[in-house]
């Protein structure tokens, strides 16, 4: 079924009845829902598109581009629920047909509408309306990480009822996806570990990026595109503000806002001139109004909206009073900058009332935005949609106020509040929990991203509202894959006692997740540390900050809040156990030593305060750990496991210190306590696979991430170990299919690496090292995927491009020393890469360190003997190559590794391995 001759013709269950239009990436059918008995609009990819590669009106859009942008639209739009949004029913193929069933809307586009009185402008209730409906829809898809990135008159429909409707999200996008890898020598906090080889037997611990859309591409219409999209460049939420304030424009005035004879002179004008007032070009239009489109079509994103609710705020107050000339069009950017700097100095300095006053100002209204609207349909409902089972529920980062950083880490405190007690009540049920923190330190904001990442099947997003007086704070549990609202609430808290919203959040997300909370639970979940509100109210805040470790700025604000709440209440052991925290991740950033000292006594006081639970002993653990005293790390985890028994955290944090100990038998022993505590959930056994693999126990290792892959068959974290586990047994096969699954779910550093090993063990160094450079940009701060890249392309005859690359790893690997000089493994692997290097004395020194910083691993044995050999040491070289076999080193990566291939024909090394 194609361009022509359509109708009358069955398309699955869709009886084709006429032609309703067409665009660039669809035709757009009337059609009979036989089953159902209802007329629905058909949307078809053109035969132009899907017949062959290159073919159509566009050569440069094959099929799959086609098809990927096609099912794209409708996946961004079914994630979607909200009356401005044209509902998908389904998408589907029928006979090598892809379409996409839709709700069939009457009316006209407002393209249409504009064709019918032009060259008249609307008038400007109209345009008022119009404006109130299209940024309350768009808030409802940036809610969930949607952008849609063309904006237009002719991507918007009036219906018959004088409805707005957003349509075509063929070009939307989900927001870009980074992480950042943790700081070396902390201890393992969260579940951010996933075994990587390299193509001598190593491994590392890497994090990924993903992204959906390449920067750089130029999508949407020239008209009505941001100056940053016209230029090409990373695209966020307020490029859609940008495009609705050039369609206000347009229906205020009956004149497009930029203008030229050619796409070239309409983008300068994007990028270079600001258009007149629309009040100068309609007198009708009030200043108050053309104030507001004006500051949409600001140059500079940080100058327009920050959220499309705050926009439909301004346009619902002018709705009330259309002749309202409220903001100055003379002072409008100094306005927005004061503004800001008065918002911070009042957060910084006073508490309590000021803060709360602060915080509601810029709340988003209840009944403006989608997840409220979710939360009231859901409460009318009698019947709950079923849950999961078992279900793995992410609780997502709070997006409400992204101009703000202030309310928007007291949003994230309270995420953060709300996982960790609902953490407690995980233990017997068949109910898991990964925390906020986990997708802000990775800069995950959409459920879809958290399903991949960590197979999520539900998600809970909170919300924050500010009406006649009180707050509410409402939730919604979201299902991952259908982005289908199932249950929600929405608690009203008095101003003045903001912190009980955290218990009765816990509550009624405790009810809505069929978690019965028995009496000892509910005292227990009582617990705050604190009486004071207002000290309370900026422990959030500051916690807020703490995932974004890596930013100086973020752990500023994080001390300094801390210090709020501690001036309120110094018996606080919570916060002074966070201000630790807070201070031993700026040293790690700044490496300024008196912050380790000023980390160390505020854990300590957390600890003597006596309140601060396990989060005084974590405190300490980390910094014991990070500074290489890792006896003294096992005694404070130990505590922290003690003090709270739900704690992943301490489990892992406790079992890294061992490690580092070499007591293996124990560190095993508190992996399995955690995969006992929850048997249901995939991150324990994840763990205990990392830790079999690094003590190249393969088999055991597989089994364990053979069990991540059936907990989580969504993420692909667990294909990605699977496959380097296969790696390691020469299930070559194997490990190909399942990195390869890997990718097509979410590319990774990780899996990359891995399928680098592959084929570097397999001798096909070239494509080795094209895997390995992909790893590189992915995480270009990681040093073993540099020296990987390196040994690649040396055995690959890329000699000039391996001795960069191994200064390169080099220098990563000495800064990453800087944070803990005494770990074994990063200072085998530099005296590896300086001996690649033919630096012969300072490969030495730093293999010295290594083996004098403790009792040696295989690991580091195995780099001893690659060392020596590479300097011309066979002998020496040998005698390391006996202790490495000894101590368990496998004979599989010794057989496959070219570094050693001078020594195949030694007696000596054909021994060692008949031995084996």
């Amino acid at each position: 079924m194609g361009e022509s001759g359509s109708e009358g013709r069955r398309l699955s269950h869709y009886l084709v009845l006429d032609r309703i239009g067409a665009g660039g990436m669809g035709e757009v059918y009337r059609a009979e829902d036989v089953n159902l008995g209802r007329l629905v609009a058909l949307k078809l990819l053109p035969q132009s598109l899907t017949a062959a590669p290159g073919s159509g009106s566009n050569p440069d859009l094959g099929r799959a581009e086609a098809l990927a942008r096609f099912r794209r639209e409708a996946r961004s739009v079914a994630a979607l629920n909200h009356p401005g949004i044209c509902t998908i029913f389904e998408i589907d193929e029928h006979e090598g047909q892809p379409f996409i069933a839709m709700e069939l809307l009457d009316g006209m586009t407002l393209r249409e509408r504009l064709a019918k009185v032009a060259p008249e402008p609307m008038p400007v209730s109209q345009v008022l309306d119009l404006g109130v409906q299209i940024a309350d829809a768009l808030d409802a898809a940036h809610q969930q990480g949607v952008i849609h990135r063309d904006l237009k008159p002719a991507n918007l429909f009036v219906t018959s009822r004088d409805r707005a409707k957003i349509l075509d999200f063929g070009l939307a996008k989900r927001k870009p996806i980074a992480r950042e890898k943790a700081a070396m020598g902390s201890p393992v906090a969260e579940d951010e570990i996933s075994v990587s080889w390299g193509p001598e037997g190593s491994y590392t611990t890497p994090l990924g990026e993903y992204n959906l859309t390449n920067p750089g591409s130029l999508v949407g219409t020239i008209a009505y595109m941001s100056p940053e999209q016209a230029l090409g460049e990373p695209l966020d939420e307020r490029t859609d503000i940008f495009s609705l304030g050039a369609v206000l424009y347009e229906v205020a005035t009956g004149r497009r806002a930029f203008q030229g004879p050619t796409a070239l002179a309409v983008s300068n004008a994007i990028i270079n001139h600001d258009p007149p007032l629309a009040s100068e070009i309609n007198s009708q239009v009030p200043p108050g109004l053309a104030d507001v489109i004006q500051r949409c079509l600001a140059k500079k994103p940080e100058d327009r909206y920050q959220t499309a609710i705050a926009l439909r705020a301004d346009l619902q107050s002018l709705r009330g009073d259309p002749s309202s000339a409220s903001i100055s069009t003379g002072t409008r950017k100094q306005t927005v900058l004061d503004t800001a700097r008065t918002r911070r100095r009042i957060w910084l300095t006073t508490p309590g009332v000021v803060l709360a006053a602060v915080l509601l100002a810029l709340i988003v209204p209840a009944s403006r935005g989608w997840l409220f609207t979710q939360a009231g349909n859901i409460l009318k409902s009698s019947r709950q949609p079923a849950l999961p089972s078992p279900v793995s529920l992410v609780v997502l980062p709070f997006t409400g106020a992204p101009s703000d950083a202030g309310l928007t880490a007291f949003g994230n405190g309270l995420a953060d509040a709300l996982t960790a007690r609902l953490v407690q009540l995980t233990p017997g049920r068949s109910f898991q929990v990964t925390p906020a923190s986990e997708l802000r330190a990775k800069e995950i904001t959409t459920l879809d991203q958290a399903r991949r990442d960590f197979g999520a099947n539900l998600g809970l997003v909170i919300g924050l509202e500010r009406a006649e007086g009180i707050v509410r704070v409402s939730y919604t549990i979201v299902d991952a894959k259908s982005g289908r609202a199932l249950r929600g609430d929405s608690i009203p808290v008095a101003e003045s006692d903001l912190v009980s919203a955290e218990d009765r959040l816990v509550e009624s997300a405790a009810r809505s997740l069929d978690l019965g909370l028995r009496s000892e639970e509910k005292r227990g979940q009582s617990f705050r540390g604190t009486r004071s509100s207002a000290a309370y109210e900026y422990y959030l805040q500051g916690t807020g900050y703490l995932p974004e470790g890596s930013d100086p700025a973020k752990l500023a604000s994080a001390l300094e809040t801390l210090q709020e709440a501690l001036k309120l209440d110094p018996q606080f052991g919570l916060a002074e156990a966070a201000l630790g925290e807070a201070s031993w991740k700026k040293y790690e950033v700044t490496q300024d030593r008196p912050l380790v000292e000023s980390a160390r006594a505020a854990c300590r006081h957390a600890i003597e305060l006596g309140n601060a639970g396990a989060e005084g002993h974590l405190c300490l653990g980390t910094l014991a750990s990070g500074t290489g005293d890792y006896a003294q790390a096992v005694t404070q985890f130990q505590l922290a496991v003690q003090l709270d028994p739900t704690s992943d955290r301490a489990y892992s944090s406790l079992a890294v210190a061992y490690s580092n100990l070499n007591q293996f038998g124990a560190a095993e022993k508190t992996y399995q306590r955690e995969i006992d505590l929850r048997p249901q959930y995939w991150r324990g056994y994840n763990m205990l696979g990392v830790f079999y693999f690094t003590r190249q126990d393969y088999q055991k290792a597989r089994t364990m991430f053979q069990k991540v892959v059936e907990l989580a068959p969504d993420s692909y974290r667990g294909y990605s170990n699977l496959g380097g586990a296969d790696v390691a047994l020469d299930n070559m096969e194997g490990a190909v299919q399942e990195l390869e699954h890997s990718i097509a779910i979410q590319p990774s550093e990780n899996a990359y690496s891995n399928l680098g090993t592959a084929y570097f063990l397999l001798g096909n160094y070239r494509e080795a090292a094209r895997n390995f450079v992909e790893a590189t940009k992915l995480n270009p701060m990681e040093y073993d995927y540099w020296g990987f890249l390196g040994d690649a392309q040396y055995y690959g005859g890329q000699r000039p491009q391996a001795m960069d690359a191994y200064r390169t790893a080099v220098k990563l690997g000495e800064d990453a020393l800087k944070v803990n000089p005494n770990d074994a493994g990063i200072l085998g692997l530099v005296s590896g890469y300086h001996s690649m290097l033919g630096d012969k004395q300072q490969a030495l020194a730093e293999l010295d360190r290594a083996l004098a910083s403790g009792q040696p691993d295989k690991d580091l044995l195995f780099n001893a003997t690659l060392i020596y050999n590479q300097l011309g040491e066979k002998a020496v070289a040998i005698e390391w190559l006996s202790r490495a076999l000894a101590a368990g080193y496998s004979p599989y990566v010794l057989a496959h590794s070219p570094s050693l291939n001078n020594l195949h024909n030694d007696p000596r090394y054909k021994q060692l391995l008949r031995q084996k």
